[in-house]
């Protein structure tokens, strides 16, 4: 089941009360139920957002807050209601959470990083993105792994019992009504609470306002606690009122002037940026998440001429490195820039003659910081046409041929969705994906990249999916000393010669490079920044640390109310975990990875729910058990079988459409199966968290693509559904027997 979606409480004995009790607060209770299912999920992706763009850690590692809301969610579905202890703690629990999330930048917090031997250049990178580590991790990074380590654990303790109290109260709402009718109203809940943070998100609103959105919405269920609104309303005040450090007061000195905006997919930064020494103005430095991103200059002819010979030099030879290398290998008329960001590709494709430039960008912010402060204004230009998109969806929407097609230092710092550890560039930069580029090339052109690869597997990974897309062996090549990285083919004997005369400017040919034991990216395995090495101990000891905080907060219960009905809800869980982490991951490959795919559909899986769940209440005995995984396992059978690329052939809206019905349809036999299990269970709170501990279970299998790609997943979720059928056929024996 959707257990992201899915929140709800009952317990022992408690069924029987409402099938004994009057119905004439029905409706209160079920407006009650709807209100605060918005509430919580609405909460929830507040949390797990703000959180990933102030500790840098979760924004790579953004599925470790989303399980432990599930293992909150599920310790409150089993804590008894009547008391209320948990859900009074909450909002507490949640000033306590603004306050460490307002202060990040003042306290360290957002400098400690999840230390992971395969995540980017080995241990301890990942820290500062290879450029600005911490003092403290300089001098004993061993003790301050150490502390990153607890404080990561504390958060996503803490990230826990915040859920836990939003979990008891939603036990308390789904005591007085019927199951499956609370489950009904409890999705309905689920799809405005996405709704209104999707909203939130468009608008580009930063987190004070999607806290007092979530905040307000939630004086209403708490009318009865005014200490519970009075620390909600603290809450409000701390996020709105908390002086703001900015990350870019280490790197420069106008801090005064930095500007923090929000994205849908960023926390921004943007400050001025000053020419040494001179003080004069250059363009602008931005970081998004609190890390360095990019920064729009103002390399135009005019302006070099106003500086002094030496520093004409050094940007002239920068300028040259970073952006205009392309053009003297190719005179380009119509060119294709991919990752355009703020626009120092577009102006210098403006700049050398082209005549025609397609800029696609995933991000609106940074087309819009262009716009306004981009010291040349290439979006201005009449000859460039910008395309918000995704750029491999633009590729398949896209039929031109182009002189140069650029993907230019495209690095989204940001994961596709909440879960799966996909990066949004990722799919940029598969096998897969540089066919695609590649196809959009004329005759006479290049695809070129150009890409900052400050460790070795990462540049010879580059260089080996270009191998295995292009016909012909491609032509990579940067200074001897540098980390500046272009890779462009199909080579001729023309480009090669280009390539020898400025090896005079220090450019070295590295065609011949070994790639052996680097593992290519492709759809399947996209991830580009995971290093070879096979095992990393401290990734699975925050993922056994966290199994160790489940099983103490809901072992004892787990053990008490254990049956095989239950473990069948268990396996439901872990399973649809991974068939939705699938399903999205598959259809962002049709229609792209931005956010509002991402949305629209997690929108379509709670709406196949719905559909399955209201026609288990009509009609329960429409289908055997036996049928319904028969059609479920088939359909996860033939997403399997049928590669991607084959909906992809058949065009965005053909194939796009019949990608989405089959991936649809074991969304609907998957909600038809726990509806039928959840309607039978005696004690739904008890049942509900079994199925929300499977999902925690299912999150952390979810690691196991980024060994075995992430097709297998599908097959780990029939393996979790068989497991679910095993116990539902061991529960129905123990029911003949009885």
């Amino acid at each position: 089941m959707p257990t992201r979606f899915m929140v709800s409480h009952l317990g022992y004995g408690r069924e029987r009360k409402y099938m004994n009790s009057e119905k004439q607060n029905d409706k209160n209770v079920i407006i009650d139920l709807f209100w605060f299912s918005a509430v919580s999920l609405f909460l929830e992706l507040v949390i797990i957002r703000w959180l990933s763009s102030e500790v840098r850690a979760f924004s790579i590692f953004k599925n470790f807050p989303l399980i432990a809301s599930y293992i909150g969610l599920g310790f409150g579905y089993m804590k008894e209601s009547s008391s209320g202890k948990l859900f009074k703690a909450f909002p507490l629990c949640l000033l306590v959470l603004v306050v460490l999330l307002t202060t990040s930048n003042w306290t360290g917090l957002t400098d400690i990083m999840m230390p992971s031997m395969r995540v980017g250049g080995g241990l301890f990178a990942n820290w500062w993105d290879w450029t600005h580590p911490p003092k403290e991790m300089v001098e004993q990074p061993m003790l301050y792994t150490a502390l990153s380590l607890v404080a990561l654990f504390s958060i996503i303790i803490l990230v826990a019992t915040t859920m836990a109290g939003l979990g008891q109260k939603l036990g308390s709402l789904f005591d007085k009504t019927a199951p499956l009718k609370s489950y009904l109203y409890n999705l309905f809940g689920s799809v405005l609470g996405i709704a209104a943070f999707s909203v939130l998100s468009f608008l580009c609103t930063p987190p004070p306002v999607w806290l007092a959105v979530g905040c307000v919405a939630a004086f209403y269920p708490m009318r009865k606690n005014k200490i519970g609104i009075a620390l909600l309303a603290a809450a409000i005040v701390v996020a709105v009122v908390v002086p703001v450090k900015k990350s870019l007061g280490d790197m420069n000195d106008a801090t005064s002037k930095c500007e923090i905006l929000w994205s849908p997919y960023h926390r921004v930064e943007v400050a001025p940026l000053k020419l040494g020494d001179t003080g004069q103005s250059i363009g602008y430095q931005i970081a998004v998440n609190k890390a360095f991103f990019q920064q729009p200059l103002n390399l135009s002819d005019q302006f070099l001429q106003s500086q002094t010979p030496a520093e004409r030099k050094k940007l002239e030879d920068f300028r040259f490195d970073q952006y205009e290398i392309p053009y003297s290998f190719v005179k380009a008329k119509r060119v294709l820039i991919m990752g355009s960001g703020t626009g120092n590709d577009v102006a210098s494709a403006l700049k050398l003659g082209a005549e025609h430039v397609d800029a696609v960008e995933i991000d609106p912010m940074m087309v819009e910081l262009g716009k306004r402060l981009h010291p040349e204004h290439p979006y201005d230009s009449p000859k460039v046409t910008v395309y918000i998109n995704d750029a491999r969806a633009f590729l398949r929407q896209n039929h031109d041929k182009y002189d140069l097609v650029i993907t230019g230092f495209l690095d989204s710092h940001a994961v596709a969705g909440n879960s799966l550890s996909v990066r949004l560039d990722d799919y940029v930069y598969t096998v897969d994906g540089m066919r695609d580029a590649i196809a959009h090339v004329a005759p006479g052109g290049l695809y070129c990249i150009t890409y900052c690869a400050p460790v070795d597997f990462l540049s010879k990974r580059l260089i080996a999916n270009l191998r295995e897309a292009s016909p012909e062996k491609p032509l990579p090549f940067k200074k001897a000393d540098g980390a500046i990285w272009h890779l462009y083919t199909p080579p001729t004997a023309a480009t090669r010669a280009v390539l020898a005369a400025l090896g005079t400017q220090g450019f070295k040919d590295y065609s011949d490079i070994s790639t052996e034991g680097i593992r290519t990216s492709t759809d399947d395995w996209p991830f580009l920044y995971l290093s070879p090495i096979s095992f990393d101990p401290f990734y699975l000891t925050i993922m056994a640390l966290i199994l160790l905080l489940a099983w103490f907060a809901c072992g004892q219960s787990i053990r008490t109310n254990s049956t095989a009905s239950r473990w069948k809800l268990f396996f439901l869980g872990a399973a649809f975990m991974l068939l939705e982490l699938g399903i999205i991951d598959r259809l962002s490959l049709v229609f792209g990875t931005t956010w509002i795919v991402n949305s629209i559909c997690i929108f379509a899986v709670l709406t196949a729910i719905i559909f399955s769940n209201i026609l288990i209440m009509q009609r329960p005995k429409l289908l055997s058990n036996a049928a319904m995984y028969a059609g479920l396992l088939g359909t996860l059978t033939v997403l399997y079988v049928v590669p991607i690329q084959t909906f992809n052939s058949m065009g965005m809206w053909v194939g796009g459409s019949i990608a989405a019905l089959l991936s649809a349809i074991p969304v609907f036999f998957a909600g038809m199966i726990f509806s039928s299990a959840f309607k039978d269970e005696e004690a739904p709170s008890i049942g509900l968290a079994f199925n929300m501990l499977g999902s925690v279970v299912g999150g952390l299998t979810e690691y196991t693509a980024s060994y075995t790609g992430i097709r297998s997943l599908l097959i780990i979720s029939a393996l979790f559904y068989l497991c679910s059928f095993a116990f539902g056929q061991m529960a129905k024996g123990k029911e003949t027997k009885s």
